[in-house]
C-alpha cells in the first residue's frame, strides 16, 4: 500500500541490531544537507509477522502496571489512530498526560520540523520533570 506523502523518494537502509536484520525506509527533507544536524524521530511500527514482535498487542492488558511511572501519550489531532490513543488514555491510571499536536496527521510527526519540534520540546520537558520524580520514588 502506498501512501501520499510529500516527499518524491525515499533511501532503503538496512543495518545488524544484536542478532537483528533491521531495514527500513529513510526519508529526508528537501535541501538535505549532511553538514547539518537535523530534529527527527526515529518510528517504529507494530507490524511484525510474529505476534510477541508487536509490543502494542499487549499494550492494553498492562497498561494499568505503568502507574505510578508517568505515561505521556503524544498523538496528532488528524491521526487516523487518535481514537486509539484517546482509548488507551482513558484506561491508564494517573499520572497520565495526552500532548495533542494540532493539525497534523500520524505521518506529520515522521519529520516535519513544525511537528518534530514540538514533540522533542515536550518529550524532553515530561523526561525532566516526570520521571525525574519518578527516579525519587524509587531510588
Amino acid at each position: 500500500m502506498l501512501y501520499e506523502t510529500h516527499y518524491k523518494e525515499c533511501k532503503k537502509v538496512t543495518f545488524k541490531k544484536l542478532d537483528l536484520n533491521i531495514a527500513g525506509l529513510l526519508f529526508l527533507p528537501d535541501n538535505f544537507d549532511k553538514k547539518n544536524r537535523y530534529p527527527a524521530i526515529v518510528v517504529t511500527h507494530p507490524g511484525g509477522r510474529v505476534k510477541e514482535q508487536c509490543s502494542s498487542l499487549y499494550a492494553f492488558q498492562y497498561i494499568d502496571a505503568i502507574s505510578p511511572r508517568p505515561l505521556l501519550f503524544i498523538v496528532e489531532s488528524k491521526a487516523d489512530t487518535l481514537y486509539f490513543t484517546e482509548d488507551a488514555y482513558k484506561r491508564a491510571n494517573a499520572p497520565k498526560e495526552i500532548f495533542t499536536i494540532e493539525n497534523a496527521t500520524h505521518v506529520d510527526l515522521y519529520d516535519k520540523p513544525e511537528f518534530v519540534n514540538k514533540v522533542v520540546h515536550k518529550l524532553t520537558e515530561f523526561f525532566d520533570k516526570g520521571v525525574k520524580k519518578c527516579l525519587k520514588i524509587y531510588y
